[in-house]
């Protein structure tokens, strides 16, 4: 009866860890973006697009432009529902959800 409780625990202590360490390693890129948006131009990582265009099947690349809204969908509910903490309302998810499709950059990516 304890085992999904415990398993519950031990993602939300994972999650927790790997909030911080996730967040410094992408500082760069966050900074990257801030410069481009403040430029007043797109952000887009020649060295990630290209890596996806050579090793990556076509469906699953990023792809420069809006979110469709069947993917956003997908990142919607994942977000919603994050293993170990309590599921968010649509009111608590539309505080943290971006207002338009578009993501940073013009990269299709949550």
């Amino acid at each position: 009866d304890n085992v999904e409780l415990a398993c519950a625990f031990i993602q939300k202590k994972a999650v927790e860890k790997a909030i911080p360490e996730i967040d410094k390693r992408l500082n760069v890129e966050f900074e990257l973006r801030k410069v481009a948006r403040k430029e007043g131009r797109r952000y887009c990582d020649p060295v990630a697009v290209t890596y996806q265009a050579e090793r990556m099947p076509e469906p699953i690349r990023s792809k420069i432009g809006q979110v469709p809204g069947a993917q956003m969908a997908v990142y919607e509910e994942f977000g919603r529902n994050i293993p170990g903490f309590k599921s968010l309302t649509d009111s608590e998810a539309a505080t943290i959800t971006p207002k338009t499709g578009v993501s940073e950059g013009g990269v299709t990516t949550p």
